[in-house]
């Protein structure tokens, strides 16, 4: 019978065994997420608002790990609003003008037909 070498059978069960710790710690945090984000616009540094949840027993990871779950969220949230925010471009835009009576599918150089705005004085 051959038998796998105990380096083997520890790179199998660490593996695995990181990637469901990884998985309940990301579930805990994004269980809390909502409360950690009034907590932080209320003004409470992510220092505090962590050492209170580690204290409590609410999560058991390092600040570090916290930290790089807070970065993971809010480049999510701020991808999403980028996305949900950009403007036309390319063949896009132009059959947006199209639709919208441009029938030569020219786009509009400031968006909306808007007059030129007077030039400010210093």
């Amino acid at each position: 019978m051959t038998e796998k070498s105990l380096r083997e059978r520890l790179s199998e069960n660490s593996g695995s065994q990181n990637a469901q710790r990884a998985t309940i710690r990301l579930a805990k945090f994004l269980k809390l997420w909502k409360e950690v984000e009034e907590a932080f616009r209320d003004g409470w540094s992510y220092m505090d608002i962590w050492r209170v949840l580690h204290r409590d027993g609410e999560i058991d990871f390092s600040y570090s790990s916290f930290l790089n779950f807070v970065r993971k969220i809010k480049r999510r949230q701020l991808d999403h609003e980028k996305e949900r925010t950009r403007k036309p471009n390319g063949a896009a835009a132009q059959a947006s003008a199209v639709k919208q009576g441009n029938v030569r599918g020219e786009l509009p150089l400031f968006g909306k037909e808007t007059p030129p705005r007077e030039p400010k004085r210093f």
